[in-house]
């Protein structure tokens, strides 16, 4: 697996990524602004039940220890902002009051992360989501760059995926590496129902995973998971 899946399959940090980049927002204006909707925190039982199961995914997926990290150091890129942002993938922009992650993995089939983290309010929520603005600037500065260590260049293209319709607040982007040669896909989506948000991460050769499905599969065990 080629730099930078690794990572991007591990995190599932679409709102880090979102939220870091473009222009700054005012924190106090999103923690000020009302609900619309109802607040159920989860209980770490509730989180457990909101994951995937192997039954879930289907035959041949098994519990793994999730994709490895990437510690490689000295890399140089064509675009810093966006080594560096791919590089801090990995921590919430807001601390959930719940949260847990799974990995599943199966011979011949794409590798699944999947995580649930429950805030305390919605507009925390929110936050984490991100805005359409700071994902089309995100887009538009980190659509293609590069980067070369000793084990060779990476290509990567980031694109905007499709999820539109699922859950209260949805956001989908695909990661392409190519190395070589050798070319992987990473679909991550997030997808939000109140104050609850489900991250699913797909990593593959050759990008045919059905990236709405798994969005809308996690988004329905979310809400099954919180009544």
């Amino acid at each position: 697996m080629t730099r930078g899946l690794r990572v991007f399959g591990v995190v599932l940090g679409i709102a880090v990524l979102v939220t870091g980049c473009g222009d700054d927002k005012d924190d106090s204006k999103e923690e000020s602004k009302p609900d619309s909707t109802s607040v159920q925190v989860l209980t770490p039982e509730q989180v457990e039940k909101a994951l995937f199961t192997e039954q879930d995914l289907g035959e041949g997926y098994q519990i793994s220890g999730g994709p490895d990290s990437d510690t490689s150091d000295q890399v140089q890129s064509t675009k810093e902002n966006c080594t560096n942002l791919r590089k801090s993938l990995g921590l919430p922009g807001a601390q959930p009051e719940e949260i847990d992650t799974i990995a599943f993995e199966a011979e011949g089939k794409p590798d699944i992360v999947h995580e649930v983290r429950s805030y305390a309010t919605v507009a925390k929520a929110e936050a984490e989501m991100g805005q359409p603005e700071q994902l089309q600037n995100i887009l538009q500065e980190c659509g293609s760059w590069s980067e070369t260590d000793d084990d060779g260049t990476v290509n990567y293209t980031l694109t905007e995926g499709d999820v539109s319709g699922v859950g209260d607040q949805s956001v989908s982007l695909r990661l392409v590496s190519e190395n070589g040669g050798e070319r992987e896909t990473a679909d991550h989506v997030a997808v939000r129902a109140g104050n609850n948000i489900a991250y699913v991460g797909i990593t593959e050769g050759d990008g045919t995973a059905d990236a709405g499905a798994f969005a809308t599969a996690a988004y329905d065990k979310l809400v099954a998971a919180a009544r």
